[in-house]
């Protein structure tokens, strides 16, 4: 890994980062699921994973993609 990858507190990842070529989204009033999509499967575009997140799971995660963006924060 790069010097250059900044890292979030303590996380050990224990395989390799995924690149998925799409995404699908869920959402309820309290969470979202987001489908991480592969087109490579033989059924077409398969999620090979899936995450759940809470409000304000969401929401920390809109404020890093906004920080990597380089997108100023509202407030």
């Amino acid at each position: 890994m790069s010097e250059k990858i900044k890292k979030s507190g303590s996380v050990v990842r224990n395989m390799p980062p995924a690149f998925p070529m799409g995404f699908g989204f869920g959402i309820s009033d309290d969470f979202m699921i987001i489908d991480f999509i592969d087109p490579k499967y033989k059924n077409g575009n398969e999620a090979f994973y899936s995450i759940a997140l809470l409000k304000g799971s969401a929401e920390n995660l809109y404020d890093a993609l906004g920080d990597f963006l380089g997108k100023k924060k509202d407030g």
